[in-house]
């Protein structure tokens, strides 16, 4: 199954940029698992399971709190994320929350990310609207992505964010992905200390507006 239609359809400069890419930085093999789907090892570490990767994703996407934002660190073959696209359609949700949850997907080799466009049937993935997807790129692109978050009024909350890390990947580019965590934590960290800051104030603001009318 090719997804590289779709991602061309949305994400034209990213597809050209997987098809045209010489990343060969970790040894790939594709395996067929016990399930009959295929699985990855990247330095001979599997990156999904052997036995079953969809069940796999689903147990850990399933684990999950809810949150305006979903960060999957290291796509790997994508079944995190297509997991995660079905649990969020499976919600149900209010008339008031207009929005979708975004998903941020996090790969640093795009040799994985050309690997899974060519065996996994991603559509759902590529087709859901508050998607973004960070390329090989310097960990510092989290912040815009998190401000694209934050701009919008997400349903499950902007500032609360879930992180998937794949373990395996997450190991293989450890200080790559460490970074971005760290990134994450300190605009978190940040983040809760503004909300406090506009609590703290919005409730001295309200107590002064109903004295000021008592004044009238």
């Amino acid at each position: 199954m090719n997804s590289l239609n779709p991602l061309l359809a949305r994400f034209p400069g990213l597809a050209e940029k997987i098809t045209t890419s010489q990343d060969d930085a970790l040894d790939l093999q594709l395996e067929k698992a016990a399930s009959g789907d295929w699985t990855l090892k990247a330095n001979n570490l599997y990156v999904h399971s052997a036995r079953d990767p969809r069940k796999e994703a689903e147990r850990l996407v399933n684990s999950l709190d809810e949150a305006g934002a979903y960060i999957v660190l290291g796509f790997g073959l994508g079944y995190a994320a297509l997991s995660l696209v079905q649990k969020i359609n499976r919600e149900p949700r209010r008339p008031r929350e207009r929005l979708l949850p975004f998903i941020i997907i996090v790969e640093k080799h795009l040799s994985i990310l050309k690997r899974a466009l060519d065996l996994i049937d991603l559509n759902a993935v590529l087709e859901y609207p508050n998607l973004i997807i960070i390329p090989a790129a310097e960990p510092s692109a989290i912040v815009h992505a998190l401000d694209a978050v934050n701009g919008k009024d997400c349903s499950r909350g902007s500032r609360r964010s879930r992180l998937i890390p794949n373990p395996t990947l997450s190991k293989l580019d450890a200080q790559y992905y460490t970074s971005i965590e760290n990134i994450i934590a300190a605009y978190q960290s940040k983040d809760a200390v503004n909300e406090a800051t506009l609590k703290k104030f919005g409730a001295l603001w309200e107590r002064n507006s109903r004295k000021n009318k008592a004044i009238i």
